[in-house]
C-alpha cells in the first residue's frame, strides 16, 4: 500500500495483475493494469509499490521489472532485469534518491541462492547489493533517520540490514 500527496491510496492487488488507485474515503479511482506498451504488455504480479515525488514505483515481479508511473496512471519509464534471479518482490524509497528492491530467494541446480537487497538510484542504475545466509526478501521498509532497513523474511520474522 502506498498514499500519494492527495492522500489517494495504492494498492498492488498481485492475484489480479493490476495496480488500484482509492481516494481516502474507499471510492475507487483508477485501475492499472498495464505496464508500458499499453495492453499487450500487462502486469504480471505486481507486489510491491512506493510513491516519491508524485511517481509510483511498482514492483511488476514475474516480469522482472519496476516501472515508474506519474500521478495519473501514465507510465513514465521502466528498467528491466534480465537475470531472472532478480525477482522484484517488494521496493521502498531510501531518501529521496534511492529505490530499494528487496528480491526473493530461488533454488538453482539444488542449491539455495538467498534473496538479496539492491540499491538503485530512481532512474534504474545499479548501485549495490546486500545478501547473507538466510535472507529471504518479502517485505521491505527504511527508518531513515535510523540508518536502517527493515526485512521480513520468509524464513524468519525480521531482519535489520545497516545502510549500504
Amino acid at each position: 500500500i502506498a498514499v500519494d500527496v492527495n492522500r489517494n491510496v495504492y494498492i498492488a492487488e498481485s492475484g489480479y495483475n493490476r495496480i488500484l488507485k482509492y481516494k481516502r474515503n474507499g471510492l475507487l479511482l483508477q485501475t492499472l493494469t498495464h505496464g508500458p506498451g499499453g495492453s499487450q504488455d500487462r502486469f504480471h504480479f505486481p507486489v510491491g509499490n512506493v510513491i516519491n515525488n508524485n511517481e509510483v514505483f511498482v514492483s511488476d515481479s514475474m516480469n522482472y521489472r519496476i516501472i515508474v508511473f506519474d500521478l495519473t496512471g501514465k507510465p513514465l519509464r521502466y528498467w528491466q532485469f534480465y537475470d531472472t534471479s532478480t525477482t522484484p518482490i517488494n521496493i521502498a524509497i531510501w531518501g529521496d534518491s534511492y529505490l530499494l528492491i528487496a528480491s526473493r530467494g530461488h533454488t538453482e541446480q539444488g542449491r539455495m541462492i538467498f534473496g538479496t537487497v539492491s540499491k538503485y538510484d530512481l532512474y534504474g542504475t545499479f548501485l549495490g547489493t546486500t545478501s547473507r545466509d538466510g535472507l529471504s526478501p518479502r517485505g521491505i521498509d527504511v527508518n531513515f533517520n535510523k540508518q536502517k532497513i527493515y526485512v521480513t523474511n520468509y524464513y524468519e520474522f525480521i531482519s535489520v540490514l545497516d545502510t549500504f
